[in-house]
């Protein structure tokens, strides 16, 4: 019976460990269908938690039925193994979806397109995971010493962690997430096979478990899990519709990289999306002179690019530049492009080239040199990473690092003839950004906007006066000609650009806690592609903060009258909107504390599953806290409230920390340690609040299998509206401020629920 329950333990921590790493995988795959962009996350997880509602809801019904009951064993393992055949399912489906749903070339799903491959892909998914709780708890009933709900939170919390890391640290950029995915079941596996073998009536899912451990290690040290990884990613690209034949492919730890060729020019993608093309001089050296005469003579140029390797050649055309920093924050986008360009190790033997792997914003954030040029050559802020190099913090940053007469270039993709309203709000936003930091800001629209800004009255607008002053820097270019700037720059079509601009009036800032660029990004892709999806998002986005606030005033008030009558069903009631309020808050501390660790660090693909680790290590210290505290003493409703009202407090709190963590003169690796801090103490007070709920709805005499499902079903619920209203929503829209003092609020709300209900006559405490 011993070896029973520690191996029904092993079975759990197996179970958190599948479930959170898939996650993490199917994550990555599902940033990378929609380019990286972060918005992306609240789709995936809101139709991640409402799979594991709809799961979870389901399983608490069935469980009570005889037959399910007596074979409990059996149908968790088969769940436990239907989540690794779910787990593929997902991972090939989302390399295949863009074949499968007939995604044109060069564009990008709607908003639509993701919620329907969620429901397909990723649902399932959660399916499996939400049915495995009730029927884990309901097997812990049958062990020498039953288990409660919150112990079997814990465990699988504890997989989680393991999950995450494993993930994260160990398999990120070193396994396809196939390969990555199937190590990360075979605990489960080994677990399940033996707790099978103990158990009554579940030698047939056992056989199967130790059947499919076996098959697994036979083929990761076979290599035909990689093989499968190769071929699904290489179906993947060729969905994308280029033409281009692939040489190439890596997954760093900043995205996945495909390099393909078509008729000697080389397409370099990031997640999906052209990153760079080369060799291109017919674009790269006209935007390059449009860069650099821009100020009357440059010695010292900083290019922050993404694979910016065209502007290095004719940058060094320019006499007077004595050093050129170029910052890339991949280093695999340089080793995979460095054997299709032979004359690339010669140009950085140049000794005014200096190239570093490291954030241009880490880069800035720690160093006191000023240039005379800083050129941010970083992609369109598509996506949470790239708007950051778009942001007000980020221009003061280059603006501290500028000499007097400095000169600050950006470019944003747009179109020669026409901007649209969501392209336009995107320039007239950044636009205004840069003019709260700098004295003169000037547009130059055309394929690509150039946005130019300096405190000196140095900016060139007419093509004769840039021909002017290229010959001054005496730059010697045989394939340039002072002419192209007459293409490059049309004086009616500045002016023009000028005045429609102007006649918008006041626009809103972009900020790191504000990102609304990236959200206009994906609005502009919805309105292009008849996104209905993207365009009630857009309304929701478009409502002011106090009608949130108005919302959640009406909805106190409707729960309230559902608990007027208290006792002890009002408040088993009043524990389950807790347990909602919970799931909501969960994410979206979750959500927020990701997006600051991305501002912050510059880097989020590989480090969500430390920062799944991180926030599970807390609810697995969390909960076994206050597991140990009830055994030992029984619980209140007061300390339910009291939890509730402390995570309010903290919610309120977390800008000021991420305020902390940014903080001019601490170092990065501070600066991060702050935020997994405060990802750490989010999960440890989710993981002390739902032990106290779930032993709460346990007291008021519903079973143990039936109350398991509900309370996981009322978590997934929460999370799965708090991941879309905040992930889509909230944050990007309202900012961060904003969304954390009305999640705050809600916990608020939730906890003077529990703490009126008790008074008014509920159970005072519970075992």
């Amino acid at each position: 019976m011993c070896v029973m329950r520690w191996t029904f333990a092993m079975l759990l921590v197996g179970l958190g460990c599948l479930a959170t790493s898939g996650q993490v995988f199917a994550l990555r795959e599902f940033l990378v269908v929609f380019a990286g962009n972060e918005l992306s996350l609240g789709t995936f997880f809101a139709c991640w938690f409402t799979g594991i509602l709809a799961g979870a809801f389901a399983g608490g019904r069935l469980i009570e039925r005889g037959r399910i009951a007596r074979a409990c064993p059996t149908w968790l393992l088969f769940c436990c193994l239907a989540m690794l055949g779910l787990l593929a399912w997902s991972l090939l489906g989302l390399r295949a979806f863009r074949g499968l749903l007939g995604v044109q070339p060069g564009v990008l799903p709607g908003l639509g397109a993701l919620l329907l491959t969620g429901a397909t892909l990723i649902a399932p998914l959660g399916l499996a995971v939400g049915a495995a709780f009730p029927l884990a708890c309901r097997a812990a009933r049958e062990q020498a010493h039953p288990a409660t709900i919150g112990r079997v939170y814990v465990l699988e919390s504890a997989g989680a962690v393991l999950g995450g890391l494993l993930a994260t640290v160990l398999l990120a950029g070193r396994l396809g997430g196939l390969s990555g995915a199937l190590l990360c079941s075979l605990p489960l596996l080994a677990a399940g096979g033996l707790w099978g073998v103990e158990a009554r009536r579940a030698r047939a899912p056992a056989i199967a478990s130790f059947g499919l451990l076996a098959a697994a290690v036979a083929a990761l040290a076979a290599g035909w899990l990689a093989e499968l990884d190769a071929s699904s990613t290489g179906r993947r690209f060729g969905d994308l519709g280029t033409g281009g034949r692939r040489l190439a492919w890596t997954e760093s730890a900043y995205q996945f990289l495909d390099l393909a060729e078509q008729g000697g020019q080389y397409t370099l993608y990031a997640n999906g999306k052209v990153l760079a093309s080369f060799p291109d001089p017919y674009l790269s050296r006209p935007r390059a002179h449009l860069v650099l005469c821009q100020h009357p003579g440059p010695r010292r140029v900083l290019l922050l690019g993404s694979a910016s390797v065209g502007f290095l050649q004719p940058a060094l055309r320019h006499p007077g530049i004595e050093r050129l920093d170029w910052v890339e924050i991949d280093p695999a986008i340089l080793a995979l492009i460095r054997p299709q360009l032979p004359d690339l190790d010669h140009l950085l033997a140049d000794a005014r080239i200096r190239s570093r792997h490291t954030d241009a914003r880490r880069l800035l954030g720690s160093s006191s040199a000023r240039w005379d040029l800083i050129f941010s050559d970083a992609p369109d802020p598509d996506t949470a990473g790239a708007n950051r190099f778009y942001t007000l913090e980020f221009f003061e940053q280059v603006r501290a690092h500028l000499q007097p007469d400095g000169v600050f270039a950006a470019r944003l993709s747009s179109s020669a003839e026409f901007l649209g309203s969501q392209t336009e709000d995107r320039l007239h936003t950044v636009q205004a950004t840069l003019a709260q930091v700098f004295a003169r800001v000037l547009v130059l629209p055309g394929q690509e906007t150039f946005l130019f800004a300096s405190d000196a009255d140095v900016l060139l607008e007419r093509p004769a006066e840039l021909g002017r002053r290229y010959g001054e820097h005496g730059a010697a270019d045989p394939h340039f000609s002072v002419y192209q700037f007459e293409s490059l720059v049309q004086p009616e079509r500045v002016a023009a650009l000028r005045d429609q601009l102007a006649g918008r009036g006041r626009a809103p800032t972009n900020t790191d806690a504000r990102p609304l660029c990236y959200l206009q990004s994906v609005l502009r892709w919805s309105r292009l592609q008849g996104d209905r999806v993207g365009a009630a998002l857009g309304w929701l986005a478009g409502l002011p903060v106090w009608v949130w606030f108005a919302l959640l005033g009406a909805l106190a008030v409707l729960a309230l009258g559902a608990l007027r009558r208290g006792g002890e069903r009002a408040l088993q009631r009043a524990g389950l909107l807790s347990v909602i309020a919970l799931g909501g808050l969960g994410m979206t501390l979750e959500l927020a504390l990701s997006f600051a660790y991305q501002a912050l660090a510059g880097s989020l693909y590989q480090e969500l599953g430390l920062i799944v680790a991180a926030f599970m290590a807390g609810l697995v210290g969390g909960g076994w806290c206050i597991d140990r505290r009830m055994r030992a003493k029984p619980a209140t409703a007061a300390q339910l409230g009291v939890a509730l009202g402390a995570l309010s407090l903290f919610t309120a709190a977390l800008p000021a920390a991420d305020a902390l963590a940014r903080m001019n003169g601490l170092p990065m690796w501070a600066g991060q340690l702050v935020l997994l801090a405060c990802v750490l103490a989010a999960g440890a007070g989710t993981g002390v609040v739902f032990p106290l709920a779930s032993a709460l709805a346990v007291s008021s005499g519903r079973s143990l299998g039936r109350a398991a499902g509900d309370l996981d079903a009322a978590d997934q619920l929460g999370a799965a509206a708090g991941s879309f209203l905040t992930g889509l929503v909230l944050l990007p829209a309202l900012g961060q401020v904003s969304t954390c003092l009305l999640w705050a609020a809600v916990m608020a709300v939730a906890a003077a629920l529990v703490l009126w209900t008790a008074r008014s006559g509920g159970a005072r405490s519970f075992a």
